[in-house]
């Protein structure tokens, strides 16, 4: 796992980001973070430096990853900041080794169980970017330096009368 990693020896603050982003989202807090805290910021399982394995893009497995982490520094104990889907990330580490955090903080994410109860056609043609997710994982879209897998998951994402072949083609 690829991660930046500086500040104090004090307590340790994990950030992970969201998608399709790496930890150099947060590169401008930082170093302000990095007075206080010893800061590590992963690029998480799929994303930028890290590995790209065929699987093992489930939550669970990812905040394995960062409990794994955070072993390997040294701490038992640790802050969590999780943007987008690296607070999902957070969220199910938070779930799994709850003796192992200290804060959690989780930002710009939406709640799963109400999005999922109240999707609907409409919903999803309003959302659909959220939907990537589901239909190709990170390692297939943002793993990749190319944009050959996009035009097939906006036809099956969106209405078909919005995009069509021909428009993509163009």
């Amino acid at each position: 796992m690829s991660y930046v990693d500086t500040g104090s020896d004090q307590q340790l603050l994990v950030l992970l980001h969201g998608w399709p982003q790496t930890a150099q989202c947060w590169e401008r807090i930082i170093p302000a973070l990095a007075k206080d805290y010893r800061v590590v910021a992963p690029d998480l399982r799929g994303y930028g430096l890290s590995d790209k394995p065929q699987r093992g893009y489930e939550k669970k497995s990812m905040a394995q990853d960062v409990r794994e982490l955070i072993d390997a520094l040294g701490f038992a104990q640790a802050r969590i900041v999780g943007h987008d889907r690296g607070a999902r990330v957070g969220h199910r580490f938070a779930l799994d080794y709850p003796e192992s955090i200290t804060h959690l903080t989780v930002l710009d994410v939406a709640p799963t169980l109400h999005t999922f109860r109240g999707s609907s056609p409409a919903v999803a043609q309003k959302y659909w970017h959220w939907l990537f997710h589901i239909a190709a994982g990170p390692a297939r879209i943002a793993g990749r330096r190319t944009h050959r897998g996009l035009p097939a998951l906006l036809l099956r994402t969106l209405d078909s009368s919005t995009i069509t072949p021909a428009g993509l083609d163009s």
